[in-house]
């Protein structure tokens, strides 16, 4: 489902958001330190933003940052995050996000992020997410109510399974 977002008046310079997620454990086993994370940002920024999102959480399971991340211990060497086993209820995990109100106003806004886990092998995974305002100039953000119903992205929705998966290409065999 998507993000839940409580939003402060965009009438004033800077808005604070809380968006909550729910998030689910739809695989065979149990998901282990479970750590969410989610931006508000605009068109244009939205891969960069899901990017750094997940560099911040990365070394909570041990997966490798994109870029640089700078941190005085080990991360994956500490207990973070919730566990949720396969057909246990949902659980909300609340992100509080802040940002410039004239960074999203009369703009396309996306409610993004990152949720990474180990399985029970302790295997580290990640899963990616976008939701927008609209495509369209009549759901541009104009208050808090632009954020009461939010649209999957066309893009940027995956898990760290796409990049396992080989191509699903043709090879033509000769008789």
């Amino acid at each position: 489902m998507p993000p839940q977002i409580e939003i402060s008046p965009l009438t004033q310079k800077q808005f604070t958001a809380q968006i909550t997620l729910a998030v689910k454990n739809f695989g065979k086993g149990p998901a282990l330190n479970i750590v969410a994370g989610g931006r508000i940002t605009t068109h244009g920024h939205v891969l960069e933003t899901i990017t750094s999102t997940c560099d911040l959480m990365s070394s909570f399971v041990g997966l490798k940052p994109s870029r640089p991340v700078t941190s005085s211990e080990d991360m994956s060497k500490l207990q973070w995050g919730q566990v949720l086993f396969p057909n246990q209820p949902s659980f909300n995990s609340i992100i509080t996000t802040s940002g410039n109100s004239s960074d999203v106003v009369g703009k396309e806004a996306f409610v993004v992020g990152c949720i990474v886990y180990k399985d029970q092998f302790g295997n580290p995974h990640w899963t990616k997410f976008s939701y927008s305002t609209g495509p369209y100039l009549k759901d541009v953000v104009r208050d808090t109510s632009s954020f009461k119903h939010l649209y999957v992205s066309s893009a940027n929705n995956y898990t760290d399974d796409v990049e396992k998966k080989p191509n699903c290409s043709v090879t033509a065999v000769p008789e």
